[in-house]
């Protein structure tokens, strides 16, 4: 790999995609992060039946805009804490926050040695 990166941001991603796709995308995602690298991610906690995207655009530092499409894909099934961590095997957990808004964050970190 040419140039790895310092961070990637997974915003419910992964609630989209199908097992298979989803360790797909979490292996490629791992391979280019530099070590001591880290993978921010939220994963939603409930099922919902909302049939649209939501596009957020930041307009300044103070401003945060959005726009709403239709969903060309609902959601899969609930990714649990396990099978989030499995998905990224070879990053180790440095945080875990369960959000009022029921969104699960983990921020992943990619070992030195790796």
């Amino acid at each position: 790999m040419k140039d790895p990166v310092d961070g990637i941001l997974c915003w419910d991603i992964f609630d989209y995609l199908d097992r298979a796709s989803a360790q797909a995308l979490a292996d490629q995602l791992t391979r280019l992060l530099r070590p001591e690298g880290a993978l921010l991610g939220f994963f939603g906690t409930t099922q919902t039946r909302d049939t649209r995207y939501t596009k957020y655009i930041i307009v300044d530092q103070l401003k945060l805009k959005y726009r709403t499409y239709p969903a060309a894909r609902g959601r899969q099934s609930i990714l649990l804490n396990r099978d989030i961590i499995r998905l990224f095997s070879t990053l180790r957990v440095s945080d875990s926050f369960l959000l009022q808004n029921n969104l699960r964050e983990l921020l992943f970190r990619k070992p030195a040695w790796a």
